[in-house]
């Protein structure tokens, strides 16, 4: 049989346009399930096979169906589905590629010598493999009830919601055309998503603040506070997409909390949340002026720049946090070529390089900086900075950092800002502040103030004995005046007694170089700083370096799980450090020595004990 474009029917052409959007609809859906029917009936390649293992590619599946069609149609054939021969083929036996490769052959052959097999062939026989292939379809879908969950609607057993999308999908193809049961099946499954997602609960935990602390280190009277008062601070984390369905759910779980008007800080973390959509963040919002009313405010945390829109457009967030606008901004540590400072008393001020983001206020603020070495040691220079994201709403809003913040960049921050406020209020100007005696309420004026705690009170904080940091002071690398993210010059392998401002001890982490190497998560929740892990971070009165001290001269020291110290800046500018290394640490007198051991064992497992709380 031959066919020419003489006989083409133009107006019949044209009058089936319309159907064509539901016909390709079918066929990318057939595809898709004959892809799929072929990979669940047989996980792995025939034997053979050079990639038995490989993941589906629905892409290649559709590009593959897509050029064999319009190759079909320029040259005068007849448009099929691939997948059916293919899913035909191992169905009736086809265990080994080779009989793929004698099939594809056969056509090749048949295609290239213009035989008419057309004319022996009966013509029943196309008919009867596509019957052959839905009933195997029908069979499976009929069938499909046994491989499904039990139902339960009201303690009674039901039957399966995707049954029952299954058999409408079923009688709607027997009554009417089958573009017409993909779309039923659509809506239905839809809904089904919605309905589900309705009843899942956003909320994955709920941890109340005298079971969880901040990464910052706190003295012991301060955390007896804590655990009495710190109930009064509810941690919320989110997960999944927040719409009208979860979002009612989240709101009647945050109502149930603050009922007792015990609750007063509400942190929620949408670390786990992709996107808010606007009925969500009215809810919130409703929420949030319902919480005001009861003395409980809320306090958003670890969202990224498509939730933070929502909730700023919403009015939910209207004060952010400085860290949080400086994320926003395009701030990130910077790396730059590693230097010896050991022996450099001079601390060395990172550079400025602000992100320009025209819509967000001017902070300033500095990078937070890393050392890194490239290849063969040579130094080399990486920049971390998220992609520009404009935020109109602040754009004339004055740049000064907010006294009363609602949103902050990580949990730790949130529940520093919480746990502040309960130790101001309970500890140091409660009922328990007539039982302070003047070392602590000297340590509360160094941290509130950015002042230097005094020798007398670090040595009675740490049960010395006076007169001791005076005899230390004159074995240790002592810098007064080093600033805000710089590293400790000899903090490695020493001990760093912190006098004013404060350490942070952060962690290392592996990136991949390019980030198509990294997985792509289903949900993608904020990354703060790349490259480091805030650990823990200790205000005046501590002493840092403990592990690496002990462990690095024995050469039981992880380098890939050892943290370095970082002056903060969350306790001032500036920070007084005393530095003691082990070579030193071995000169000093026994007396002296042993009395510092024994501090830092009580300090170790304070430690420990306050990590439980993390």
């Amino acid at each position: 049989t031959s066919y020419s474009l003489k006989d083409v029917h133009v107006g019949g052409v044209l009058s089936s346009l319309s159907d064509m959007p539901a016909i390709v609809m079918m066929a990318v859906l057939c595809t898709a399930t004959g892809a799929l029917t072929v990979s669940d009936r047989f996980p792995q390649g025939p034997p053979g096979d050079p990639a038995p293992t490989e993941a589906l590619d629905f892409d290649r599946e559709l590009t593959t169906v897509g050029v064999s069609s319009l190759l079909l149609g320029f040259t005068c054939g007849t448009v099929t589905f691939h997948t059916f021969t293919s899913i035909q083929l191992r169905l009736d036996g086809g265990t080994h590629r080779v009989a793929v490769l004698a099939v594809a052959a056969f056509v090749l052959g048949t295609f290239a010598s213009g035989f008419p097999f057309g004319h022996f062939i009966p013509k029943w026989y196309l008919s009867g493999l596509f019957m052959n292939t839905a009933f195997h379809f029908l069979r499976t879908a009929i069938m499909s009830y046994k491989s499904l969950p039990p139902a339960y609607f009201r303690g009674h057993l039901g039957i399966s919601g995707q049954y029952i999308i299954t058999l409408s999908c079923v009688i709607t193809s027997v009554f009417s055309s089958p573009a017409n049961a993909i779309f039923i099946g659509i809506v239905l499954s839809s809904g089904l998503f919605l309905v589900q997602s309705a009843r899942t609960s956003p909320v994955i935990n709920v941890v109340k603040g005298d079971m969880v602390v901040s990464r910052t280190k706190r003295p012991f009277w301060e955390i007896h506070v804590l655990k009495r008062e710190g109930h009064r601070v509810l941690l919320l984390y989110l997960q999944g997409h927040l719409f009208f369905g979860s979002a009612r759910r989240l709101v009647a779980v945050l109502a149930a909390a603050i009922a007792g008007e015990q609750v007063q800080y509400c942190i929620l973390s949408f670390a786990r949340v992709s996107t808010v959509d606007p009925s969500a963040a009215r809810h919130l919002k409703s929420m949030q002026v319902k919480a005001a009313h009861s003395g409980c405010k809320l306090i958003c945390c670890r969202t990224n720049h498509r939730v933070f829109d929502a909730l700023v457009a919403a009015e939910v967030i209207t004060a952010p946090d400085e860290d949080l606008v400086q994320h926003l901004r395009g701030f990130r540590w910077i790396a730059k070529p590693k230097g010896e400072t050991s022996d450099n008393r001079q601390p060395r001020t990172p550079k400025v390089k602000p992100a320009k983001h025209p819509g967000l206020p001017h902070y300033n603020t500095l990078h937070d900086t890393e050392e890194c070495e490239g290849d063969g040691g040579s130094p080399a220079r990486r920049v971390y900075s998220p992609p520009s994201h404009p935020i109109s709403w602040m754009a004339g809003s004055a740049p000064q950092k907010p006294h009363d913040p609602d949103a902050f960049a990580h949990e730790t921050d949130a529940l520093d800002y919480c746990d502040e406020e309960l130790v101001e209020r309970f500890c140091y100007n409660g009922p328990m502040s007539i039982d302070l005696v003047p070392y602590m309420m000297e340590y509360r004026q160094a941290c509130k103030h950015r002042l230097r705690l005094e020798e007398w009170a670090f040595e009675e904080m740490n049960g010395l004995r006076p007169g001791l940091m005076d005899e230390l002071r004159e074995y240790c690398d002592i810098y007064e005046d080093l600033k805000k993210w710089d590293k400790v010059p000899g903090a490695r392998g020493s001990l760093c007694f912190v006098l004013r401002g404060s350490i942070s001890l952060v962690q290392m982490l592996t990136h991949a170089d390019d980030e198509q190497d990294l997985p792509e998560p289903q949900v993608r929740g904020f990354s703060f700083r790349a490259g480091k892990r805030l650990r823990r971070r200790y205000p005046p009165g501590h002493v840092v370096g403990k592990v690496a001290f002990f462990l690095s001269t024995r050469g039981q020291l992880d380098p890939k799980g050892s943290t370095k110290p970082v002056v903060s800046s969350k306790y001032g500018d500036s920070a007084e450090i005393w530095v003691l290394s082990f070579s030193r640490w071995a000169s000093l007198p026994a007396g002296l020595k042993a009395e510092l051991t024994t501090m830092l064992c009580e300090m170790m497992a304070d430690d420990a004990q306050h990590a439980l709380m993390q």
